[in-house]
C-alpha cells in the first residue's frame, strides 16, 4: 500500500468544492418526481442560491460498491453546456511528509499491536482481517492509529471498493462535453501527519478502534448505502449515514491542521465567485459535508448564499 493511499484516508474529512452561476431553466427536480418517497431518478442534487443565481451541487459518497451503476442523465444535463465542473480540494505532501509518516508509524520498544490495542478492538480487527483475507501480522509493529488507517484502506482494496468512483464518473461526463474541470484548492497534508503522529497512547488506541469499527460498518453497509444513493433515496442514505461510526481522531487531526477550515473557506469563496459566471456550473461535494455537518450551510448563509437541500431532506 502506498503512502498516498494512507494520506488520502487520513485527510479524507476535507471540506470540499466550488461552483458557478446558473440560471437553470430545466429543473432536474421535475414535477414528475414522487416527492413523498424522497426518491429520485438518480442521485439527488443540492442548490446554492443567491437571488436568481444558482450553483448546483452533487453530493457523492467516497466509497461505493464495486459494481455501482447510477442514472446520470440529470447530472449530464447539468454538465452539458456548463461553464465548469468543480471537484474537491486535494491534500498532498512531498518527500518530507512521507518521511515523517514512515519514521513515526512504528511502535517503539519492541511492542506489538496486540499488546497495546484494546482487546475488543483487536478481536474485531482479527475478525474483519480474516473475513477479507488480510494478515494481522502485517500491522503488528505499527502504532495503533497508523495500523488502523492502513487496515481500513486495505480492507476496501481487498473488497474492490472503488474510491471516489462517483466523482470520477462526473469528471468523465465533463470531459466528454469539453467542460473544464477545476480543483477548488490544493492543500498540504503535512500538519495532518504531525497531528496523527502526536496522538497519545490512549488516543492512538481509541483511534484504532474507531477505524476498525468504521471499516467493519462500511464492509457491511456499503451495498445498502450505494443503493440508496444511486436511487436518490436520501432519507434511506441519511439513516445509514447517521448510524456510521465516527472516526474522531482523524476529524481532530484535520481540525488541528486547519485543513478542514481552509477547505470550507475555499468552497464558500469559489461558490461566491462562481455566482458571477455566465452559465451554470456543477460542484461535487462529499455527502458527509452536505448531510453530516451544518458548517458549510452556516458559512454560505453568512456570505448571503442559501444552501437548499433536495425535497425530503431538512438540514
Amino acid at each position: 500500500m502506498t503512502f498516498a493511499r494512507v494520506l488520502t484516508m487520513a485527510a479524507g474529512c476535507l471540506v470540499l468544492a466550488g461552483a458557478a452561476k446558473a440560471r437553470q431553466a430545466d429543473d432536474p427536480w421535475a414535477p414528475t418526481v414522487v416527492t413523498v418517497t424522497a426518491k429520485y431518478p438518480g442521485p439527488v442534487l443540492w442548490k446554492a442560491v443567491s437571488g436568481d443565481h444558482v450553483v448546483w451541487i452533487l453530493g457523492v459518497p467516497s466509497i461505493t460498491s464495486p459494481h455501482a451503476a447510477w442514472d446520470s442523465r440529470r447530472v449530464e444535463g447539468l454538465v452539458s453546456g456548463a461553464e465548469a465542473v468543480y471537484v474537491p480540494p486535494t491534500a498532498a505532501g512531498g518527500l518530507g511528509t512521507a518521511l515523517k509518516y514512515l519514521s513515526g508509524k512504528g511502535l517503539p520498544g519492541g511492542r506489538t499491536l496486540d499488546g497495546v490495542a484494546a482487546p475488543d478492538d483487536y478481536r474485531a480487527f482479527q475478525a474483519l482481517a480474516g473475513r477479507v483475507g488480510l494478515k494481522t501480522a502485517d500491522y503488528a509493529h505499527d502504532k495503533p492509529a497508523w495500523a488502523g488507517l492502513r487496515f481500513r484502506t486495505n480492507v476496501f482494496q481487498k473488497m474492490l471498493l472503488p474510491v471516489n468512483a462517483a466523482e470520477g464518473k462526473a469528471i468523465a461526463l465533463a470531459k466528454a462535453h469539453a467542460v473544464p474541470v477545476r480543483t477548488i484548492a490544493h492543500l498540504r497534508a503535512d500538519a495532518v501527519i504531525d497531528a496523527l503522529g502526536g496522538l497519545s497512547d490512549a488516543e492512538g488506541q481509541a483511534c484504532f478502534g474507531q477505524l476498525v469499527a468504521d471499516a467493519a460498518y462500511t464492509a457491511d453497509r456499503v451495498d445498502a448505502m450505494t443503493a440508496a444513493w444511486t436511487a436518490g433515496d436520501i432519507a434511506g442514505y441519511r439513516r445509514l449515514f447517521d448510524d456510521e461510526p465516527r472516526v474522531g481522531c482523524v476529524d481532530k487531526a484535520v481540525d488541528q491542521a486547519a485543513i478542514g477550515d481552509k477547505g470550507l473557506n475555499a468552497t464558500v469563496a469559489t461558490i461566491g465567485e462562481a455566482m458571477a459566471g455566465t452559465r451554470r456550473s456543477l460542484v461535487i461535494l462529499p455527502m458527509r459535508l452536505l448531510i453530516g455537518t451544518a458548517d458549510l450551510k452556516a458559512r454560505l448563509q453568512a456570505a448571503g448564499i442559501m444552501l437548499q437541500p433536495p425535497p425530503g431532506l431538512d438540514n
